[in-house]
This record gives C-alpha cells, structure tokens and sequence, in this order.
C-alpha cells in the first residue's frame, strides 16, 4: 500500500513538472505583448495614404492640412498649399538663375521677391474641399483642392494686357526717329524685365500657350538687341561753347557720350544728320577757407542742327580746390561727366 502511495505522488510530481514546461515553451500572447498607446501614436497609425502622400494633379493644386477644429484644418491646408507652391516655384527660378540661360539671364534677387509677391497675392482661399476625416484623437484632417487655371486666370490677364501695350507701342513707332524707337526699345526692356516675375509664376501653376511664352521669352532679348543696334546708329555732335569755361563742359559731355559707346562727329556733313548739344551755364566762383569753389548751372540743349529742341536737361555741379579756381573749374566738369554717364539717355 506504501508502495502504490509512493508511485501515485511521483506520478502527480511528473504531470505538474511536464505542465510548467508545456507553458515555458508556449509563445506569449499578443495581449501581453502589446503596450499601452497614446492618441498620437493611435492618430499616426490611421492616417490616410491621401494625407501623407497628397496627390498630385496637373488639372489642381492640392495641400493637407490638420487642426483641432475644422476651420483650424483648412487654415493649415491653404498655408501648405501656399507653401508647396512657392517652393516649387522659387526652387525653379534659383535653379534657372544659376544657369543665366534664357530669361533667367534677366533676374536677379528682386525678381524673386517680386515672384514670391505675386503668388502671394493670388486668391488661395477659393479653395475647394476635396476630404476630410475626423481621427481617434478628435483632431481633424483635410485635403483642399484649387483649380489651376481658374486660380491664376486674373494674373494672366492682367500679364497679357500689359504685353500687348508694350507690343503695340513699339509697332506704333515704326514712323518715328532713331532717337525716339531707342528710348522706345530701352523702355519696352524695361517693361519685359518687370513683367518676368509675374509670367514665371503663373506659368508655375499653369503654363502659357506656346504662342504666349514664344512672345514673353523672345520678346525679352529682342528689345534688348534693338535698343543696343539703335544706340550704336545714334550721331551725336557738341556744338562750339560760347566761353572758354563753357568749352571745359562741352568736352565734359563729348567725353561722357563716348564712353558710353555713342558717336560724336566732327564732320561738318555728318552733323546734318546727327542731334546736336548746345551748352549754357552760368559759374559761379568763390573763395572759402583758402579753397576755391566753383558752381555751375549747366543746360544741356538737345535739337536736330538749326531745328528746335527735343529736350532740355540741366545739371548742378560743382568743383573745389585748394590750388586755383581753374582747376575747381575742371574738377566741376569732371563732375559733369561722370553724372552724365548714368544719366543722359535716360532723361533724353
């Protein structure tokens, strides 16, 4: 009886041994496994494949946005789809600009804030409202959505408008002089110049026909080109000042008419065709801490010769030195020279 005691509890022994085994080599369950997540991971895990890769379309701008409330949602959807879209833009003008190939070659920092200013101003809040989707942590999250061409229409408009008046304007002034399709063209470079900014951001969101972009990216370098060919056919001639301080000035503008590239001729046959400059003044000489000080009113009389003037400009100069009134004089008319330089064709 001992004996079959004895082999019934090592019996019972070896089963409970055999059990805790079985449970040791068992895998855990995923239940145990498993911890604890707060809304944000809980959020994460249930985003939408269209917020964290927001589709891309050539018909549609698209940006998501996420908030507490909905109105929050869509406030940060139109500020990354303003984002997204200026990125884009600025990245490519950067990119153009390092390269100075094309119109790029006619840009430069102001051109991209002025680009940057003109998307800015563009009407981001007619947006539409593509999805939305309330997540486990109460937070909303949206995907707005703003039509291409209807988006940069007003822009467009307004671009072609002021195209067509520099096109027209300059086809108007076939009949005109040398001197006046110059100044037409420079101005109309000008003009073009301005006008990249605003085309390259609206060709960002919606490209231009080929015909439109043909007229704004030839355009550009054609008005450069005329102004310069135009320049180089200008004759210009000095007429004989009527003092000897006075001759100081007239070879003063001589000088600054050459180098900027202009011709200026002697030739009594050539100045028939060439605008001539008539020279007056009135100088002023004065003394003051052993200096002398000279100020000269300076009039710049442009006409055809023996024809009435196309303009007439004036200039304020003055010279000082400690050695004689002669060279204050001539320190005076360098003076004139130099402001000549930057401003003469443009006040023509």
């Amino acid at each position: 009886m001992t004996g079959y005691r004895l082999f019934s509890l090592l019996t019972i022994l070896l089963l409970l041994a055999g059990c805790g085994r079985y449970d040791a080599l068992r895998p855990m369950s995923s239940k145990a496994t498993q911890t604890p997540q707060t809304p944000e991971a809980k959020s994460e895990t249930v985003l939408p494949e269209w917020y964290r890769n927001p589709p891309t379309s050539s018909a549609m701008l698209q940006g998501v946005g996420k908030g507490e409330s909905l109105p929050e949602a869509k406030a940060d959807a139109v500020a990354n789809l303003r984002e997204r879209v200026s990125a884009r833009l600025l990245a490519t003008l950067e990119s153009g600009m390092e390269s100075r190939r094309g119109i790029y070659r006619y840009l430069d920092r102001k051109s991209l804030k002025a680009a940057e200013r003109s998307l800015n101003r563009l009407p981001f809040s007619t947006y539409t409202l593509l999805k939305t989707q309330k997540l486990p942590d109460e937070t909303y999250i949206v995907l707005v959505g703003i039509e291409r061409k209807r988006f940069v229409k007003p822009l467009k408009k307004s671009i072609l408008q002021r195209l067509v008046a520099i096109e027209e304007r300059w086809h108007a002034s076939v009949k005109e002089s040398t001197l006046q399709r110059y100044r037409l063209a420079e101005d109309s470079f000008e003009k073009m110049k301005k006008l990249l900014p605003d085309y390259l951001a609206a060709n960002a969101v919606s490209p231009f026909s080929r015909p439109i972009v043909s007229r704004i990216e030839d355009g550009t370098p054609y008005f450069e080109r005329v102004g310069k060919r135009l320049k180089r056919d200008l004759r210009f001639c000095v007429e004989p000042a009527s003092t000897p301080a006075l001759s100081l000035f007239a070879n003063a503008v001589e000088k600054a008419l050459k180098a900027e590239r202009l011709t200026v001729s002697d030739d009594d046959a050539l100045r028939r065709d060439a605008l001539c400059i008539t020279v007056k003044g009135r100088i002023l000489h004065e003394r003051s801490a052993g200096n002398h000080i000279i100020r000269a009113a300076i009039e710049l009389t442009l006409h055809k010769r023996y024809g009435d003037p196309i303009v007439i400009q004036q200039y304020t100069v003055k010279g000082v030195s400690d050695e004689s009134g002669t060279d204050a004089l001539q320190k005076a008319a360098d003076r004139l020279q130099r402001t000549l330089q930057k401003r003469f064709l443009l006040r023509v």
